[in-house]
């Protein structure tokens, strides 16, 4: 049974001007990969979660999707590096993913090869420094 989340981060070396941009990657699902109760504070099987909550929820990985996504990206995308991050659970009510604020506008798309693993999307959310930070990452 799964009962952990994880977030996929790569590194790019130069994207739109800036130096070292992390690349959030998000899965764009129609199942969640945990139950919301399991994964969102203060709900519970009889509850249901908002939107926001469950786009948010959706947005991440197994393990072994995580595992399978970084290995993808390993083969065919040209990143300075790449991490797992497990994310602490229960994640905080009201919580909104990188989707859902934003929609599709800022999302890259990875090239689709034909060992593409899952039968969900994956895009990425670009994290641009702020005015000061690019010195700091």
């Amino acid at each position: 049974m799964v009962d952990k989340l994880y977030r996929v981060r790569s590194t790019k070396d130069q994207f739109k001007g800036h130096r070292e941009v992390w690349i959030i990657w998000i899965a764009i699902r129609e199942d969640p990969p945990l139950p919301y109760a399991n994964a969102i504070q203060g709900l519970s099987p009889d509850v249901e979660a908002k939107p926001a909550e469950r786009q948010a929820v959706d947005e991440f990985f197994t393990r072994e999707e995580a595992e399978k996504w970084v290995d993808y990206l390993l083969k065919h995308c040209n990143y300075q590096s790449t991490e797992i991050i497990e994310e602490p659970l229960p994640l905080d009510e009201n919580i909104t993913g990188y989707f859902y604020p934003h929609g599709g506008e800022k999302l890259l798309s990875p090239v689709k090869e034909g060992d593409y693993p899952f039968s969900f999307e994956v895009y990425g959310y670009p994290v641009l420094p702020r005015d000061g930070d690019e010195e700091e990452r």
